[in-house]
């Protein structure tokens, strides 16, 4: 049932992809012996020298659209030449970085063609735009063309028509050749979703290409297009360009034709969204937002305003004065953004123009107004689609819907907000006039680009679409230099936002690229290649010395290759063992590019350091192509799904950031962590070569282990964590996996044995303060609470009280007894007093000897506690529902499993499943309760999605009586299944399955009937 409902959404997405596969002219792809390996992340000058491009070709594709549209105009050049070199460029570029949805080969050259005719007949050009390939972000319609905005659900949505700004665009001569991806919801600034993937940035490819329009990013990053069109409701056209390094512009609303945009949500005025170019330089801005408006797009679409594009007279510096926000009060900027606008101001006041500083207008009443009225409806059109589909929802989705008020917006409530803002509209007007500001320069983002999934914080670009300003980005020419990008060791965080963004910057200035972690200095202090070649002393200034600065000469600096000496390289972690054999060696890797040689707006790929804090050098995380799919899984889903959505931002990216570095050091963790995201993958796309590939890492790091461990001394200063973390994962994935008959409990075990010696040893003992310390003693706590409940009546693993009590003791500070723990467990996410309780039932029920009043009593008083919890509140509790009603199910299905052993214990009978759910008593007011929970869609969206949420299933499941209850029971295990691939459901879907059948054939099912050893 499951596998088949999973199929439906991947088979409907690989109809879109069947399109973008038939879309390519082979003749124009690479090889994959050709194309760069996996870990080359900097691709953004590989184009150039892959030799399938002629130096005309490279030459056409690095010259603007103005300069392009010049020598069409002379009849130097041919549209159909244009065009061709254009999409030759853009198939090796999506074989880089996965930018394309679809390629318009036929259509493209074909009308290429008939402007080259037209030219030919005329000595005209047709207009403007003659000639110029453009590359259009998916959601905008083409006539004939699938436009599903990234949603499965979607698919079957083909334009009737052109967007209007495509039909402005082909009457001013375009031809539109590609058209690029954007992400799930397209509410991030990011590029992933389940039907193409993930787009990179071709700066560096651990990094996000930005988003929504992150395929034109990407693109535009690229050069595979002269001009680019995306949308933007909150970045979605800046911080691609700002990312990738190159030009955009967001106009004002009502500015630029929008119909033909296929969005969700199509009415909602309250922040709209607009159409709008990126591009290679400024002129080509100006050219194509000159071509559209010249049409007058207002007389067909009339709420459009009628304002013609106007030309200006240039600027003379003493007639305008730019102010510069260094920081919006709410989030502090990473070091190299504050160098950019460093680096800008000096270049501005240079040439006379005037700068002040402008201290940001009250930008958290902005968020607050723009995050209310991004979802009025919480969201519920988005929702609704998605689930339609069954696709799984990223956590990026999740994050961006969480910015929601919790409930639809009233229309009272609506009309209000829309005061607040235009009140807040005018009040930052009347601020810019009275301080005299004409422009305002800022950052474009937090940092230089984010890591893929990592996007989060985008005020920095939302503040202009409440505000509804026209805004541009463009590159500073300036990199990412981790010698002078410095982060403040003594920074005090402001917020839970401001805290995450700033991990996020510490932990990409860690670099583990052999590049960035073995370089000490140079070889000798001789400065730029520039200088050296021309045999003068350089000053060393970056990025340009004053040599070359003066003569304006290229400065090439030297990267890190050219760094690397042996004489200078920092020692190796003297935790880590030499033994090239061993997994846990620090074998040497062919180095990465040096964060000095990413483009703009990119950032080297880093990770924070776990065990020591001594330089050492890296190994690239991916090997492969595979192993890139799975890390990308991993980092954008597969982690937050095995954790607990109570976790905080800071802690996630914390325990990510120290997991990830662990996988650097220790191959078992890499391939135990691997087989995990393989596995998960074919449970969510029931595709048997993702099963293949787990076993394969499954066995590497089975392997691996056993090689250690036959090393391993208790009493040593060894690698326990690996050891650990690398058993974790194989009992993970035995509970995960879709295997029913794989058997956790041997990893369990061994996890427990090496936790108590990881407790017991001094030297390598366990941190609370560290974020990955927390979830290694909680999961394996977890995972033996959950081994001894998951077969009540027949159980077949045993925790030891004294490790409970150790792991208790360990998980202090915080008392995990008390029931406010749960706001913030990665993993328990139920005290610990709850779990104890549940097991002291089951040992209760199987133990002839412990079987009296006096015992039955007690249980029975303590789970009084318990329910008390789950009574009508007013007000009702505080904590996110997501957890509170997970939290709930725990408390219901261990209240009914008492109940069944009371009944049992009272007649003296053994428990019989069946007999118990047919007896003639009224509905269990438990389970009346939990049906109320299930039959809430909006919560049951939220806790499907959360783990603890199956084991509470499964006593449910045991006691329901009607058939439209069993069957709601299925949906949910279904729905959870397939939105986080949890395995452990499908074998309690087995079980219910058993019970329900035999009830129905009026057969009597004992517990013996449910052994599924």
């Amino acid at each position: 049932m499951g596998s088949l409902a999973a199929t439906s959404w991947e088979t409907q997405a690989d109809k879109c992809r069947k399109i973008l596969r038939d879309s390519f002219n082979p003749a124009w792809l690479l090889s994959p012996k050709d194309l760069p390996t996996a870990n080359q992340l900097n691709v953004s000058t590989f184009i150039e020298t892959c030799n399938l491009l002629t130096p005309r070709e490279l030459e056409i594709t690095a010259a603007s659209a103005t300069v392009l549209v010049q020598q069409m105009a002379s009849g130097s050049l041919t549209a159909v030449e244009t065009v061709t070199a254009f999409l030759k460029r853009a198939h090796v570029a999506h074989q880089l970085t996965n930018f394309a949805t679809e390629f318009m080969v036929d259509e493209a050259l074909a009308a290429a063609a008939e402007l080259d005719c037209y030219y030919k007949e005329t000595g005209k050009l047709k207009g403007p735009l003659h000639g110029l390939p453009i590359s259009t972000k998916e959601h905008i319609g083409h006539k004939g063309r699938i436009a599903h905005s990234a949603y499965v659900a979607w698919v079957d949505n083909v334009a009737e028509d052109d967007a209007l700004m495509v039909k402005l665009c082909k009457n001013a001569g375009a031809v539109f050749h590609v058209r690029t991806n954007e992400p799930q919801s397209v509410m991030h600034i990011d590029c992933s979703n389940p039907i193409y993937g993930t787009t990179v940035n071709p700066h560096n490819r651990a990094l996000t290409c930005g988003g929504s329009s992150g395929g034109e990013g990407s693109s535009l990053g690229l050069r595979c297009a002269a001009l680019g069109i995306g949308t933007d409701i909150g970045g979605s056209v800046r911080v691609p360009a700002a990312f990738c390094g190159s030009y955009s512009l967001r106009t004002t609303a009502l500015r630029n034709p929008y119909k033909g945009v296929c969005l969700p949500g199509g009415g909602q005025e309250s922040v709209r969204c607009v159409i709008s170019p990126l591009a290679n330089s400024v002129g080509d801005l100006n050219l194509f937002q000159s071509a559209v408006l010249d049409q007058e797009p207002w007389e067909i679409e009339t709420p459009l305003v009628p304002l013609p594009w106007r030309r200006l007279a240039p600027l003379q510096p003493g007639q305008v004065t730019i102010g510069v926000i260094w920081d919006d009060g709410l989030v502090h900027p990473h070091p190299p953004v504050l160098r950019a606008l460093t680096h800008a101001v000096a270049k501005l006041k240079a040439a006379s123009v005037r700068v002040i500083d402008f201290e940001p207008y009250d930008h958290m009443e902005g968020f607050d107004i723009i995050s209310a009225l991004y979802f009025p409806d919480a969201a519920r059109t988005q929702k609704d689609i998605l689930e339609k589909s069954g696709e799984p929802i990223a956590a990026l989705t999740e994050w961006a819907f969480g910015l929601a008020r919790p409930e639809p917006l009233s229309i009272p409530e609506n009309w209000e907000l829309n005061m607040r803002r235009d009140a807040y509209r005018e009040a930052y007007h009347r601020i810019m006039k009275e301080r005299g500001v004409d422009f305002i320069l800022c950052p474009a983002y937090v940092g230089a680009a984010a890591t893929l999934g990592g996007g989060q914080y985008f005020l920095y670009t939302a503040i202009w679409n409440i505000l509804d300003q026209p805004c541009t980005t463009f590159p500073t020419g300036l990199k990412v230099d981790p010698t002078i990008d410095v982060v403040d060791k003594d920074y005090e965080p402001r917020s839970e936002d401001d805290q995450r963004e700033y991990k996020k910057s510490s932990i990409r200035h860690l670099c583990v690229t052999e590049a960035a972690m073995t370089k000490a200095r140079l070889r000798a202090k001789t400065g730029c290649f520039t200088c050296e070649r021309r045999k003068v002393k350089c000053g060393e200034e970056r990025p340009s010395c004053r040599n070359c600065a003066v003569f304006g000469r290229e400065c090439v600096w030297p990267t890190s290759l050219d760094m690397s000496d042996r004489r200078n390289r920092s020692p190796i972690s003297p935790s880590l063992s030499a033994d090239e054999s061993s997994p846990f060696s620090s074998s040497s890797s062919t180095p990465s590019e040096d964060p000095q040689s990413l483009a703009p707006g990119a950032t080297c790929n880093a990770m924070v350091s776990y065990r020591s804090t001594s330089p050492r050098p890296g190994r690239p995380l991916f090997q492969s192509d595979i192993e890139m799919d799975l890390i990308y899984h991993f980092c954008n889903y597969y982690y937050s799904n095995i954790l607990l959505p109570t976790r905080t931002d800071a802690h996630f990216m914390e325990s990510q950031s120290e997991l990830i570095d662990m996988m650097l050091q220790c191959k078992s963790v890499k391939h135990a962590v691997l087989a995990c995201c393989a596995s998960n993958k074919h449970v969510l796309l029931n595709e048997s070569r993702y099963q293949n590939i787990a076993l394969q890492y499954y066995s590497k790091a089975v392997h691996e282990l056993n090689q250690t461990l036959v090393k391993f001394q208790p009493g040593s200063d060894g690698p326990h964590h690996s050891l650990l973390t690398t058993v974790i994962f194989l009992y993970v994935h035995d509970l995960w996996g879709a295997d029913s008959e794989a058997d956790p409990r041997k990893h369990v075990a061994g996890a427990i044995k090496l936790l108590d010696l990881l407790c017991q040893n001094s030297s390598s003992s366990v941190s609370m303060t560290r974020g990955f310390d927390r979830v290694i003693a909680e999961s394996v706590l977890y995972q033996a609470f959950l081994l001894s409940i998951r077969r009540p009546f027949a159980p077949d693993f045993h925790i030891e009280p004294q490790f409970v009590a150790r792991a208790e003791r360990l998980l202090a500070p915080g008392d995990i007894t008390d029931p406010s723990y749960a706001a913030s467990s990665p993993v328990l996410g139920v005290p610990t007093s709850l779990y104890r309780l549940i097991l002291d039932m089951i040992n209760f029920q199987n133990s002839p000897t412990l079987q009296n009043s006096e015992g039955l009593t007690e249980l029975r008083s303590e789970m009084d506690h318990w329910e008390a919890l789950v009574v009508p509140r007013d007000p009702p509790r505080l904590t996110p529902i997501s957890v509170a009603y997970t939290f709930d199910l725990v408390i219901l299905a261990a209240s009914l499993l008492l109940d069944l052993i009371t009944e049992s214990s009272t007649y003296q009978l053994p428990i019989d499943l069946v007999s118990l759910s047919n007896s003639s008593q009224p509905t269990r007011w438990q389970v009346d309760l939990c049906l109320e929970i299930l039959r809430q869609p909006q919560q049951v969206e939220k806790w499907t999605r959360c783990f603890l949420g199956a084991w509470p299933m499964l006593i449910l499941g045991y006691a329901v009586r009607s058939d439209e209850d069993m069957k709601l029971i299925q949906q949910v295990l279904e729905q959870m299944r397939q939105r986080i691939g949890y395995g452990e459901v499908h074998r309690i879907q087995d079980e219910l399955d058993k019970v329900w059948k035999a009830r129905g054939r009026g057969i009597v099912l004992r517990v013996s009937d449910l052994d599924d050893k």
